[in-house]
């Protein structure tokens, strides 16, 4: 019993840091390496008339989620 518990713990703490290393959603690649970046960034770009967005939507994390999250809503 103490054996297998020991087994589950340590698979737990492998999958965590595993999970942890390899999802980061910051590891997404920039709108010059990724095409679903590109694409999610130009869509938002043609929705606002903006040039200035498709920008930030490139190079800021937060703003590409932002983007996403209206174009979702829009759908």
């Amino acid at each position: 019993m103490k054996l297998s518990m020991a087994i589950l713990l340590v698979m737990a703490l492998i999958i965590f840091t595993l999970d942890k290393n390899y999802s980061s959603p910051k590891d997404l690649p920039s709108c010059e390496k990724g095409i679903h970046r590109k694409v999610t960034c130009k869509q938002c770009n043609k929705r606002s008339d903006n040039d200035d967005d498709y920008t930030k939507c490139c190079k800021s994390f937060d703003a590409f989620i932002t983007c996403g999250f209206l174009l979702s809503k829009e759908s």
